[in-house]
């Protein structure tokens, strides 16, 4: 299969999903690039996306074990026309959860054919610096390792005869639907609001250069004076991670209880995985 064009799609408010969905386009070598920023509201409200380049690419992180369940109006309404899909998930060294598979359920029946499917690590959005978790990462062998992912699937494509050949044959994947579903039943939707408080601001600290307000993927902050509203906040604090004066903190709720779930399930470094 000869792919000249590629379409990339990603959501990453604090940079490490672009990052390694960037490096893994990298590897691919493709010259032809169009790219989809799901940060941007303006980006999520197209109400239909026709995919006509000869490849897609998804990239988005795992929020409480699952992909961001405010993309699913637009991710639902993808034409994937029988295209070849690599998918990449992107957690905080806790747990990938079934993001993955979740994204693959969500592709397939949009008519996109999975050829390549890969799980990476980024610094936890929880990440501070008195817990500190996947600090840094994606760091530079992680990007290596997306790189070389994004050049064994180039390969692997040039060389299948068509996509019945490159398409990954992964088993029942009805069951795999209908087990979302019941998990999506049963698990909070925003597991985030139950560990961490609404991100604080310090006054005497910030300079009202207005990052913060740019920066949030929900414009759940106020231009004026800076107030975020509680039915907007994901928790993905790329208020916090972007603020130039350090001016915003993450608060845990239950701190005690918090810090050490957190040290007990990020304290082993983990590796990125892929299938191809």
């Amino acid at each position: 299969m000869e792919i000249k064009s590629a379409l990339v799609i990603f959501f990453s408010p604090t940079g490490a999903t672009r990052k390694v969905v960037s490096s893994f386009v990298q590897g691919m070598n493709i010259d032809n690039i169009q790219i989809v920023n799901l940060n941007l509201s303006k980006e999520r409200a197209k109400l239909k996306l026709t995919i006509s380049s000869d490849i897609l690419i998804i990239g988005l992180p795992v929020y409480g074990k699952r992909i961001p369940k405010f993309l699913y109006p637009f991710l639902t309404n993808i034409e994937g026309n029988n295209k070849p899909v690599v998918l990449i998930t992107v957690y905080g060294n806790i747990s990938p959860g079934w993001a993955m598979e979740e994204l693959y359920v969500i592709t397939r029946r949009r008519n996109l054919r999975a050829i390549a499917l890969g799980k990476f690590i980024g610094e936890h959005s929880f990440s501070v610096s008195a817990l500190p978790i996947a600090k840094g990462r994606p760091d530079q062998a992680d990007l290596s390792e997306a790189k070389m992912f994004g050049k064994l699937t180039g390969e692997k494509l040039m060389a299948a005869q068509g996509i019945e050949d490159a398409e990954l044959k992964l088993a029942k994947p009805l069951i795999v639907g209908n087990m979302i579903t019941f998990l999506h039943a049963i698990f909070p939707q925003k597991s985030g609001n139950i560990f961490t408080k609404l991100p604080s601001i310090n006054v005497n600290l910030c300079q009202m250069c207005g990052i913060c307000v740019q920066s949030c993927p929900k414009q759940a902050i106020d231009r004026n004076d800076l107030s975020i509203r509680r039915d907007l906040c994901i928790r993905c604090f790329s208020c916090v991670k972007n603020c130039p004066s350090g001016a915003r903190e993450i608060k845990f709720k239950k701190k005690i209880v918090v810090t050490w779930f957190l040290n007990k399930q990020g304290r082993f470094s983990k590796k990125p995985e892929y299938i191809l």
